[in-house]
């Protein structure tokens, strides 16, 4: 008989170092790891993220079906900038007590009720916890009340990684198409494709008074790009995009928001070198209001550069107001940014990586080269023709619709459950699964 997973007989593990508090939020992975658990509470399923958890919260603290579990608070004491301040400290404390936590306070005490476990395990910093798991989990006959999935969401750190091993004894997957084929490419291990997603709750145009009210702030074009400051992003194709714009009298507006990555010297350099009006605007607690009066401020420069946080509801508001937005990467696993653009019917400009949503001149500008030339051309191209430039953003933000993080969990479910029949997983949830786990488990 086939079963499927349900709140019933199923809970959720996710291992990240990164998470929801504002601590251990500094890339793209807290954001998957805060709405995937965010999706998985809204379907019903308990969950508990294991994470590196801010030293001033409490070491577990629940919301709704969620307990946040925050591991190497003495440490993080230490090192309060951000999760990844005396990084290899917390790495060496993390593989010695979370593998032993998640069979404490979650395997078995589910077990005991006949309720499965599936523990998603995110990138690098997981897959020694994730191997002493697996060797722990044998160990006390558990392993087969666990569905053990580990994540690539991008290669950094894999050199490090014995990924055979991993192979040997879990599921590995990846967040896109193009990262499936590069893990295939260069390690030989075939991964299952589980994309990312964006929260249902973004999609929509933003209020056309507010954006009007952003447009009125400048003269010309508004172009955007949010990332952080590494060649990876592609900044230096961005500034020398906005240079030849500007040469061919498009007067753009280039919005940026970086970071605090030594990248950005290199950035401010060439924004220099070629001759681009440029500010700073520090803002300590930025309203709409305060916003605004800057945009009005700096009116007549060609790059203001956002050095504070962006409310995200401004950061939606201005993607939908853009002319254009960059996500321009050169090495992308997936492109949550472009689809966030998409979803406020904006126009995202994206590379030709792990964008695999992505349609040229269809849903969205996609470039094969790094030629600024190539994109001062499009982009050109666009501005001038109004029903392409509209039927862009239509067909964006119906793209956005079929990348949502409930499509994304479907997907997980189904693999989920293919899992649990293939290997003839016993009956969590049944009658008898409490006393076939006690004769099988020592617990």
């Amino acid at each position: 008989m086939f079963q499927r997973i349900s709140p019933n007989n199923t809970t959720f593990v996710l291992l990240s170092f990164e998470g929801p508090d504002k601590y251990s939020l500094v890339g793209g992975l807290g954001t998957r790891v805060s709405e995937l658990s965010n999706i998985i509470d809204f379907n019903g399923f308990e969950n508990h993220i294991f994470f590196i958890g801010a030293p001033y919260m409490p070491e577990v603290s629940k919301i709704k079906n969620t307990w946040r579990r925050r591991f190497c608070r003495r440490i993080s004491m230490k090192y309060p900038d951000n999760v990844y301040s005396g990084e290899l400290e917390k790495l060496d404390e993390w593989n010695k007590t979370a593998p032993e936590s998640v069979i404490e306070q979650v395997v078995i005490p589910s077990a005991r009720k006949g309720i499965m476990t599936v523990i998603l395990a995110e990138d690098w910093h997981t897959s020694e916890s994730v191997i002493r798991l697996d060797q722990l989990l044998r160990e006390k006959n558990l392993r087969e009340y666990c569905v053990i999935f580990w994540n690539i969401n991008n290669e950094y750190g894999l050199s490090a990684v014995n990924l055979k091993k991993l192979a040997s004894i879990c599921t590995v997957t990846t967040v896109s198409e193009f990262m499936k084929k590069r893990i295939r490419q260069i390690y030989s291990i075939d991964a299952a494709a589980i994309p990312n997603g964006i929260p249902s709750r973004i999609i929509g145009e933003p209020d056309q008074k507010l954006k009007d009210i952003i447009r009125s702030c400048f003269q010309g074009m508004i172009l955007q790009k949010v990332a952080r400051y590494d060649s990876d992003k592609n900044w230096i194709c961005a500034i020398e995009t906005i240079a030849l714009l500007k040469q061919k009298g498009f007067a753009p507006h280039f919005l940026m928001r970086g970071g605090a990555q030594s990248y950005r010297t290199e950035v401010i350099c060439k924004i220099l070198d070629l001759n681009l009006k440029y500010v700073t605007v520090s803002l300590k607690n930025p309203t709409f209001e305060s916003i605004i009066e800057s945009f009005i401020r700096y009116k007549n420069f060609d790059i203001i550069e956002l050095d504070f946080f962006i409310p995200e509801d401004f950061l939606m508001l201005l993607y939908g107001a853009a002319d254009m937005v960059f996500a321009n990467s050169t090495y992308e696993p997936f492109g949550i940014v472009g689809l966030e653009v998409m979803a406020k019917k904006g126009i995202a400009i994206v590379g030709k990586t792990g964008e695999d949503y992505a349609v040229n001149l269809k849903n969205s500008l996609r470039t094969d080269s790094e030629s600024p030339e190539e994109l001062e051309e499009i982009i050109s191209k666009i501005m001038k023709d109004k029903q392409l430039n509209s039927d862009i953003r239509e067909a964006g933000i119906q793209t956005a619709k079929s990348f949502t993080w409930d499509k994304a969990f479907s997907i997980l479910r189904q693999n989920i459950d293919a899992i649990i029949n293939a290997y003839n997983y016993p009956k969590t949830g049944s009658d008898s699964a409490e006393d076939f786990l006690f004769k099988k488990a020592a617990i």
